[in-house]
């Protein structure tokens, strides 16, 4: 087979990989989305409609705020995001179809990925000596089909995250750099400054990414040409390349400039919400057994990648082939170094509440950039001369015998990922649509700081206060990353939520007798998600909330969630008089001063 031949067949393979994953993308977008009241609503999670009530307020020209009218707080953590999200916004469509407006929008970023991430991977073998035993786009389709396998990668685009303008921007990082510092070509120049400043524009921990590739650079460098010279190396590309790196950091600069003017910080408030005062030491635990348990997750690709490496290894021993030790080992100490400086920034900031890799997505077209990298090595020491389409048959056969229970949601369908099911969606846009006409002058008080307030468009308090000024900067109660602060009765006390969507008492318990006190504290010493129990230990949600839940239409009612109204229930009218607005009581409290903010969210 000519090489010509075997490239237009591995650009066909290509080709129908990326028509696979759209008809799946596009079939689990439907059977996702729900219908209320004859309208269909494209579903996406409960934080990405956090982001899109900004957006929301930002394309109406109410400011890029959570509440309109309150003074401004950064309520998320994804500002490119949110600034692509007000522009669809703008769009002359029903809101309940814009979530879909969403995901087709990241179906597009997932492909682009997909494609950035076969060219990085062939670059990557190209550096090896292949000796035409097999083509490198052939199997460089090898990474594309387990990226695409990853039910968490599609997952969390369907989550309508910024999750998938990361993995673009992360890949197209990688190649661009390759290109640029490892190979030498400066065409690539103005991609790398542009992948890097959409990077930084979407998340400040993008920064991560552009350390852990020099560093994964350095560290290729040092196996190249050997310790400190390598080291010395590395630090004159560095130099030779520093305009590359001056002008993303220029753009992100500019971004600061932009929120110490609007928001008064330099620093979003979720990262107080979810690091600061949380102590170190149990952040790092909770950040290990998060890593942990994502690395069991992966468990089949880690298996098939530590199978390789140790081929790899037992390749190289081998004097026939110094030519592979110069050409596949520096590739492999490059991706390497790269996911292992990823995972210890996750183990730094303690992991994430939701256990689908949500940090680690971005990163994983490097880890399986390995396999074909590394499984190559093994073809060459066997002395075998398959095709690359049989070398990927054999791997996809083994990815799919063992790999049955961590792609059980391909043929569970979506509902099977935690983050981001039907039942939520569906019942708070009931919640919200059933609140928003009771009473369309109401303040409501919710733990889940999305979907309610996004639908209803009520002014909203998040009970969980991961952008509450005063809650977000308070003492840390919880184990779980984002979840672990909150201040009931300076939520409900202050600010008297006309309603507050909460939970069912724990069955059988009078929160309010010394047995069901007690209960409850123990209830709460297993959990990690205390909030529950301590809402119902809240003086001030036993005094005016707890006796009057309001009574919901059978067919809206979800187990486990409750209403309650303040006080008496009412319908209609509501007055603001005896209610504080959040940004009304910062300063009375001792809070925030004028021009800063209690407005709600939980992006993060």
């Amino acid at each position: 087979m000519t090489g010509a031949t075997t490239l237009r067949r591995s650009r066909w393979v290509f080709a129908l990989l990326l028509a696979g994953y759209s008809v799946i993308y596009l079939a689990r977008m439907w059977d996702l989305s729900v219908v209320v009241d004859g309208s269909r609503y494209f579903v996406v999670s409960d934080d990405t409609l956090i982001s899109m009530r900004y957006a929301e307020h930002l394309a109406e020209r109410k400011g890029l705020v959570w509440n309109p009218g309150e003074p401004a707080v950064e309520g998320y953590t994804n500002f490119a995001w949110v600034l692509w999200m007000a522009l669809l916004h703008l769009l002359p469509l029903p809101k309940n179809l814009l979530p879909g407006v969403l995901q087709l929008s990241i179906l597009a970023l997932d492909l682009a990925t997909l494609w950035l991430l076969r060219r990085f991977t062939w670059i990557l073998l190209e550096g090896v000596d292949l000796r035409g035993r097999i083509s490198a786009p052939a199997a460089a389709n090898l990474a594309v089909v387990l990226l695409a396998l990853s039910a968490n990668f599609m997952g969390w685009s369907l989550s309508g995250l910024e999750v998938a303008l990361l993995a673009l921007a992360t890949t197209g990082t990688l190649l661009a750099f390759y290109r640029v510092v490892v190979l030498g070509s400066d065409r690539s120049g103005i991609a790398l400054v542009a992948w890097q400043t959409l990077g930084l524009l979407t998340r400040d921990d993008f920064v991560v990414v552009i350390l852990g590739v020099w560093l994964a650079h350095a560290g290729r460098e040092m196996v190249s040409c050997g310790g400190a010279s390598g080291l010395s190396a590395a630090a004159a590309d560095l130099r030779r390349r520093l305009p590359l790196v001056v002008l993303p950091v220029a753009a992100k600069l500019g971004h600061l400039a932009f929120r110490w003017a609007y928001y008064g910080d330099l620093l979003p408030n979720t990262y107080y919400a979810k690091l600061h005062r949380w102590p170190l030491g149990s952040r790092l635990e909770a950040g290990l057994l998060y890593a942990l348990g994502e690395a069991w997750a992966l468990k089949v690709f880690l298996a098939l990648v530590l199978g390789a490496v140790l081929a790899l290894a037992f390749a190289l021993r081998s004097p026939a082939l110094a030519a592979w030790r110069k050409g596949a080992l520096p590739a492999l100490c490059f991706c390497g170094g790269f996911l292992v400086v990823q995972a210890l920034y996750i183990v730094w900031t303690g992991g994430d509440a939701f256990p689908q890799g949500r940090f680690a997505v971005p990163a994983y077209g490097v880890l399986f950039a390995l396999v074909p990298l590394s499984w190559v090595v093994l073809v060459e020491r066997l002395r075998v001369e398959p095709s690359a389409e049989l070398l990927l048959a054999v791997v996809l056969a083994v990815v799919a015998v063992i790999g049955t229970p961590y792609l059980r949601h391909w043929h569970k369908g979506l509902d099977a990922v935690y983050v981001h099911d039907s039942w939520d969606a569906e019942w708070n846009i009931e919640y919200a649509r059933f609140l928003a006409r009771r009473d369309p002058d109401a303040r409501v008080a919710v733990f889940w700081a999305g979907g309610v307030p996004y639908w209803s468009e009520l002014p909203a308090v998040d009970l969980l206060g991961l952008n509450d000024l005063t809650i977000a900067r308070g003492a840390y109660r919880g184990s779980t990353p984002g979840h672990g602060k909150y201040d009931f009765e300076h939520s409900l006390s202050r600010y008297r939520p006309d309603f507050v969507v909460g939970f069912d008492p724990p069955e059988g318990l009078d929160p309010r007798s010394a047995a069901g006190a007690w209960r409850l504290r123990e209830l709460q010493e297993t959990t990690p998600y205390p909030y529950v129990e301590d809402l119902f230990r809240s003086p001030s949600f036993l005094a005016d909330y707890y006796d009057h839940a309001v009574s919901l239409p059978a067919e809206i009612t979800m187990p486990g969630i409750r209403v309650y109204a303040r006080g008496p229930v009412r319908r209609g009218g509501g007055s603001d008089a005896d209610r504080a607005s959040p940004a009304a009581e910062s300063d009375a409290s001792g809070g925030p001063p004028a021009g800063a903010s209690h407005a709600q969210g939980r992006s993060g």
